[in-house]
């Protein structure tokens, strides 16, 4: 019964985002035994393909067939690269190939443990995507973003589970184009579980524009500060990148930190207008420069720029908080006017009458 409450959970909140139902993909196969491989035959055809290094961290692919093929061969060469190989190159491929099988394929997940999608960011409904897409104008990038949600960090691959190592994680981008959710059964979980997912395919959408050689163009605040400007969803996450080997990741930041990513933007919208906003974002991702963003507010560095986008948002927190409370003092302190002027004028009434009682002439008692 929990794992069909799950299924059903994943399925609406997969409905709700615009993911297509075809774009389910089977379980792949276990990896071939590397004797039933021709591994340097594999090896030649990886390393002969243009840009094989690049195609590995972000395998952009538009079809079915197409992914269910390159499963197949990241397979062979998973199988053909053994574990815990000390040759550092070898283990990064090894890794990157099985990044692939656990997204696309579900391997090292238990059946019931996940569900998947691949979802295409130039057609997809999701609010978030729809902004990038529309408001900003940044064309989408091509090929599929694989979506996998978990139901539990246990059902979660050794290589998945290490970028949900902070609790308070709840979506992970990995490279460019996986994405990896985790849909528990927390009643505070499903209520964000959308906006999180935007959240990922902001990022998702963002790191496959940018490719391979920029996916670290931009600080983390930016990278962080549009997913939680066009989602809405300040839930913390985790973007997990890696370049020649060396693995870099934003998973340290705090629930802290990023309502401060959300403040820089939200502040810059409201000081510049949204049409001038929406135009300087798309001019400073495309020109990977994040200091355009806070140029165009007027500040020369970042931490002038978030100080006062930080004082903005108190502020503008402390508004509603204030009518709230003045109308809820209002009646007592117009009761206190009234009793405070009634008092006074029974004062003035009561001085009057004492007055006047002082000031009689009383005349002599003449008896007759």
């Amino acid at each position: 019964m929990k794992t069909r409450t799950r299924l059903i959970g994943a399925v609406l909140v997969l409905c709700y985002l615009g993911f297509q139902p075809g774009s389910f993909v089977s379980a792949a196969p276990l990896p071939a035994h590397s004797a039933q491989v021709d591994c340097e035959a594999v090896l030649r055809q990886l390393t002969q393909a243009p840009n094989w290094m690049d195609r590995l961290i972000d395998p952009i692919l538009d079809s079915q067939p197409q992914v269910e093929e390159r499963l197949g061969f990241y397979s062979q060469m998973h199988a053909c690269i053994q574990a815990g190989t000390r040759d550092i190159n070898l283990n990064y491929i090894r890794e990157l190939t099985e990044y692939f099988m656990i997204f696309t394929g579900g391997y090292q997940t238990p059946s019931n443990g996940s569900a998947f999608t691949m979802l295409d960011l130039a057609s997809s409904d999701d609010p978030a995507v729809t902004a990038i897409r529309q408001k900003v104008g940044i064309a989408p990038p091509p090929g599929y973003v694989y979506v996998r949600f978990y139901y539990t960090r246990d059902a979660m691959p050794d290589l998945v589970k290490q970028a949900f190592a902070n609790p308070d994680v709840r979506g992970v981008t990995i490279f460019t184009r996986y994405v990896a959710v985790l849909a528990d059964n927390s009643a505070v979980q499903l209520n964000a579980l959308p906006k999180t997912v935007s959240h990922e395919l902001v990022h998702a959408y963002l790191k496959s524009v940018q490719g391979v050689g920029n996916m670290d163009a931009f600080p983390i605040w930016y990278d962080e500060g549009m997913a939680v400007h066009f989602s809405g969803s300040s839930e913390p996450s985790c973007i997990y990148t890696t370049r020649d080997g060396v693995s870099g990741t934003s998973c340290e930041t705090s629930p802290e930190n990023y309502l401060q990513y959300g403040a820089n933007l939200a502040y810059l919208e409201n000081k510049l207008g949204e049409a001038k906003f929406l135009q300087v974002v798309k001019y400073s991702f495309e020109n990977l420069d994040p200091a355009i963003l806070y140029q165009a507010g007027g500040f020369e560095t970042y931490p002038d720029f978030s100080v006062v986008a930080r004082n903005w948002k108190r502020w503008q927190d402390f508004l509603p908080k204030a009518e709230i409370g003045g109308a809820c003092i209002a009646p007592f302190v117009i009761f206190l006017i009234i009793w405070f002027w009634r008092q006074m004028h029974e004062g003035d009434e009561e001085r009057k009458k004492n007055l006047a009682y002082s000031n009689r002439s009383y005349l002599p008692y003449q008896g007759s």
